[in-house]
């Protein structure tokens, strides 16, 4: 196997193992290539690992996800609002045909 990044080769066996799979695309990155620090790259080189490995490419995915939440969020918020004037003028503009029906 070898690092995406880099593109040196690491070793196959868990004991010795210098290249770490991404936990969302499996691509493996050793790591030099990541931002990872001694301490987690030790409990990544674990066989039950809960630390959770995200490449540099996926972590932007990751954050990318949040911003587009939140946009998400602010865009139903003025979609509820923009229901509510069309409701609110499409009531307005019956109250003004009866008002016209009855001269």
């Amino acid at each position: 196997m070898e690092c995406s990044k880099c593109k040196k080769v690491g070793f196959s066996k868990p004991s010795s193992r210098t290249l770490f799979e991404c936990d969302q695309c499996n691509a493996a990155f050793c790591a030099d290539c990541t931002d990872s620090s001694a301490s987690e790259v030790e409990v990544l080189q674990l066989q039950r690992r809960k630390l959770i490995f995200y490449c540099p490419n996926c972590v932007h995915l990751v954050n990318d996800v949040g911003v587009l939440m939140s946009q998400v969020r602010e865009l139903t918020g003025i979609n509820d609002l923009l229901r509510k004037e069309i409701e609110d003028l499409t009531n307005a503009n019956l109250d003004t045909e009866k008002i016209l029906k009855r001269k």
